[in-house]
């Protein structure tokens, strides 16, 4: 495994989840407690955004991505408890045993993590669309676009055409009046 960035990165946001687990372990300020959440949250947004995508140095390897997003995933299930336990505090100040225990959500962590990881997949499969069209696709679209302004072409050129002879018959018409009168 290479110790880059991006593991330094998730190293300091699971240091700033368990320093968090700690203090909220000893009654810490709830309120202070939601600024560090959103520090965690930036942190993870990070993360992914580096994993959807990833640099070109280092070269990873599938194993390392499965790896990352296995880490991703935890420390995301991690400071979602953290949140629901911050989160009950600032609701029930007076009463901390209403404080769900961080360890406790042993069934809801595995939905949890099932639930993203099919999320992530089907993320993945519209992420890996290509923006822009390749050299087969984009050849049809111009294709279609060079026919349809043949045919636009094609159809002025009929109508000047026919708007000629048109012209031209009014006046033979209109010679042909002249002299037999």
């Amino acid at each position: 495994m290479i110790k880059d960035a991006w593991l330094t990165e998730a190293q300091e946001a699971i240091n700033s989840l368990e320093d968090l687990e700690t203090k909220l372990n000893l009654n810490f300020n709830s309120s202070a407690a939601e600024s560090i959440l959103v520090n965690i949250g930036v942190k993870l947004d990070r993360l992914e955004s580096l994993l959807l995508n990833p640099p070109t140095r280092p070269i990873l390897t599938n194993e390392d991505l499965d790896f990352r997003w296995k880490m991703l995933s935890d420390i995301q299930l991690r400071t979602r408890t953290l949140a629901r336990s911050v989160s009950a505090s600032l609701t029930c100040p007076n009463r901390p045993s209403n404080v769900p225990d961080i360890g406790s959500n042993d069934n809801t962590d595995r939905y949890n993590q099932d639930f993203m990881k099919t999320v992530y997949s089907q993320d993945q499969k519209e992420l890996m669309k290509p923006l822009l069209f390749d050299d087969e696709n984009r050849s049809q679209v111009e294709q279609n676009e060079l026919s349809f302004m043949s045919m636009i072409s094609l159809r002025k050129a009929c109508s000047t055409f026919l708007l000629f002879l048109g012209l031209v018959a009014l006046l033979f018409l209109v010679v042909l009046l002249c002299t037999t009168m």
